[in-house]
Order: C-alpha cells, then structure tokens, then sequence
C-alpha cells in the first residue's frame, strides 16, 4: 500500500493498482513519455509515476464533485481508499475487506470499517474505491463517506464517481449530522448542480 498526496487529499493505493495504472499510461501515451523523458534527462518511470499520481488528484477531484451533486458541503479535505476488495453476508458472519498490496508482493487482508475507523474525522470525506459484492454497511461518526454498494466491478466505480453509469456508490453523512440530506433524484442533483446559490465548504 502506498500513500499519494495530492492537492485535494490523501490517497491509499494498493501496489497492485498502482500497477496496473502504470501499464495503462505506458500504453496509451508511453512513447510520448519516453521523448519527453529523453529530453529532460530522466528516467521514463519517473514520468509514468507522475501521470499516475495526476489520476489519482483527478479521482479525488471528482469525488468531491459527486458529494457536491448530491447537494451536500463540499469537502475541504478527503482520503480515498483505491483496492481490489471483497465482503459477504451469511450464516458466518459480514464483513467488507480490502486487499493492502505491497511492493514486495505481500498481501494484507484488512477491514475497510478499520480504515475508516483510522480516518474518520481527521478528514472531512473519505472515500472507497473498493469491491463490495455483498452490499455490506459501513459508517463513519465524524466525515462524510462514500463507497460503493451491491458492486464487483472496479471500473464501474471509478466511472459512477464521476457520475456516468450506473448509481452504485452510496453517500453518507456522519452521525449526529444536521444540515441538508443528500440528494438522491438525478433530476434534483442536476438543479443542485447548477444552483446559483453558495454551498458551504466542510472546514475539517
């Protein structure tokens, strides 16, 4: 697992995704990362890693988009969790979890309410990109969060995030929360959208 810091927040990503990123820029625009690395002087990895590291901004950009669509503050500070995840429900128990990838190929199977549990209140929204096949609950006492429901499909997230497909990612405000509920109807959260009224800025 590695910790991405950008502009709009911080990002946890499982080397495995890190990988797989690194792969897709290389393919789609790696021999004009290889001239560009050429000329300054640098290693062509150092590049692909730099425009891997502007998805991840890009992400969490749009993440604080899709609260703001569903009409709720908009986030001054957010951590994401971007990891191949699973959860099930049944006569054994329930449970959400994610896999924690490391360089090494080590693999760590941790709870996703754990990290939030981490997390909650030290940033205004967190956000999950994780598997959720299962559909299992998860909460947070002091930040906004979103994470995805009833859904096996990682790209599937990553593209309801930025509100094209299907609706799968849940929102949630945190406990003992009081101010606007979140918007559900694609109609309302498109006038919300567009209002030309301020919307308040989550100040944690």
């Amino acid at each position: 697992m590695e910790q991405i810091r950008t502009r709009f927040g911080d990002v946890d990503l499982s080397y495995d995704w890190r990988e797989f990123y690194r792969k897709e820029v290389d393919r789609v625009i790696g021999h004009a990362i290889r001239d560009v690395a050429e000329k300054g002087g640098l290693h062509p990895s150092t590049v692909i890693d730099e425009r891997v590291n502007s998805i991840m901004e890009l992400n969490l950009e749009e993440a604080a988009r899709y609260i703001e669509r569903h009409g709720l503050p908009k986030p001054r500070s957010m951590r994401m969790l971007m990891a191949h995840g699973d959860s099930w429900g049944d006569a054994d128990g329930t449970d959400f979890v994610y896999h924690s990838v490391n360089e090494d190929g080590s693999d760590s199977v941790k709870r996703v309410q754990d990290w939030i549990n981490e997390h909650d209140g030290r940033y205004s929204s967190l956000f999950v990109q994780a598997c959720n096949p299962a559909g299992v609950e998860i909460h947070t006492a002091k930040s906004f969060l979103v994470y995805p429901t009833a859904t096996n499909n990682s790209k599937e997230i990553m593209w309801a995030s930025m509100g094209i497909g299907n609706k799968i990612l849940e929102v949630k405000t945190p406990s003992g929360y009081s101010g606007p509920k979140p918007i559900t109807d694609p109609l309302e959260q498109l006038l919300a959208k567009y209002s030309p009224s301020p919307k308040p800025i989550l100040s944690f």
